[in-house]
């Protein structure tokens, strides 16, 4: 079947889920990104055409192109999702992004503050609320 005409009838279903029109457009233009690269990288347009190796090699293309780790998880989110409920409805027999895992994330680390700071920041309340009840 189409993943054009699948795609549309997706959409359909979050817009019935009433999802918000925000989320729906998201939606719509992560999809079109993943059909637009299936068509033109690989020539697909039918769903049983769909590999997750071609999944992953659209998430190195975005990787290619800049794009940070978060971003790319959060499209792979959507495409879980999809890939999801075209399984549910019976449209297909395995969940093809089963097998692609998310990409590592780098960890944030936070800077806190001295020992020394912390100190300074209680003084400087306490003097404050100190000139303030005089």
């Amino acid at each position: 079947m189409l993943l054009k005409d699948l795609a549309g009838e997706y959409i359909f279903n979050c817009q019935c889920r009433k999802l918000s029109k925000r989320t729906v457009h998201n939606y719509e233009l992560i999809l079109g990104y993943l059909l637009d690269y299936l068509s033109q990288e690989h020539g697909i347009t039918e769903l049983e055409q769909v590999k997750p190796q071609m999944i992953k090699q659209f998430m190195m293309s975005m990787q290619k192109k800049g794009r940070k780790p978060q971003y790319i998880n959060d499209l792979l989110k959507v495409f879980k999702c999809f890939f999801r409920y075209l399984f549910d409805e019976g449209y297909t027999d395995t969940i093809i992004t089963e097998r692609v895992k998310n990409i590592k994330e780098p960890k944030v680390i936070i800077k806190t503050f001295t020992d020394e700071e912390v100190k300074d920041i209680l003084c400087f309340q306490a003097v404050i609320f100190m000139t303030a009840t005089l």
